[in-house]
């Protein structure tokens, strides 16, 4: 997941033509995405600059910013069914493209990885818990978690885990969502108190920093496909309770 970090670094222009056309009815419903897709976010790496971009712009409508749209007007219902105070509306889940390069030494303008993301009112990227749909130029993840190191936030999970790790384990214990997902982000260097005290699983959770629950893949055939709505639909329902449970504790 690189919702936070960026990636594009400056280069020359090269020339770009996307691997196939998108239909030009596709605009009521999620279809899938397209290898033009994947070409565009990996050449704007390459060529991360305006006059690249305007001169592609109409690809990047055409073969990144719509499918996504469409993919959030998919998710939308679902995401509002899981939690009806997250921002679902397409418009704002979807990220920029454009970067805000003011603070940062990295001064490439654009990305070269989109994402959709599911979190509260007045909450960052690094705040809160949320669910994501990431793409990039080699394949695509989505997920769960709180992306940023919050400390309070993290406490408060850590106190209830070793006050009830069965109700902990009864919910994250899943061997569907296991096999589904993995459990990233960063752990502590040094022995946390009480750890021991809690099975693997739950230690596991219990040491990190900050955490998410990520599925990710390759450009496969799937990703060409209204399939792959199935799959993240399918992900985020898995993650549901998860995703109450830490909401109820931490929030």
């Amino acid at each position: 997941m690189n919702l936070i970090g960026e990636r594009s670094k400056p280069a020359r222009f090269k020339p770009y033509k996307p691997a196939r056309k998108a239909k030009k009815s596709m605009g009521k419903v999620f279809e899938g995405f397209y290898q033009g897709t994947f070409d565009f976010l990996l050449s704007i790496g390459l060529n991360n600059n305006k006059a690249f971009f305007e001169a592609n712009r109409p690809d990047f409508a055409r073969y990144v910013q719509e499918p996504l749209l469409l993919l959030a007007a998919r998710l939308e219902p679902l995401m509002q069914k899981i939690d009806d105070t997250l921002v679902t509306l397409p418009s704002r889940a979807i990220s920029r493209i454009r970067r805000d390069t003011r603070f940062s030494n990295d001064k490439s303008p654009y990305r070269d990885h989109m994402w959709l993301a599911y979190r509260h009112e007045g909450e960052s990227l690094g705040e809160g818990c949320g669910y994501y749909f990431e793409l990039t130029p080699f394949g695509y993840g989505f997920g769960m978690g709180m992306y940023g190191p919050q400390k309070e936030r993290m406490d408060k999970l850590r106190q209830a885990m070793l006050a009830y790790p069965k109700s902990f384990l009864d919910t994250i214990d899943k061997p569907e969502l296991k096999s589904f997902f993995s459990l990233k982000g960063e752990d502590y260097k040094k022995k946390l108190p009480d750890e021991e005290k809690l099975p693997g699983q739950l230690k596991q959770l219990y040491r990190k920093r900050s955490f998410y629950y990520e599925h990710s893949q390759g450009i496969v055939e799937k990703a060409l496909s209204p399939g792959i709505a199935d799959d993240v639909e399918k992900g985020f329902l898995l993650l549901a309770p998860v995703y109450r449970l830490i909401q109820k504790i931490s929030a």
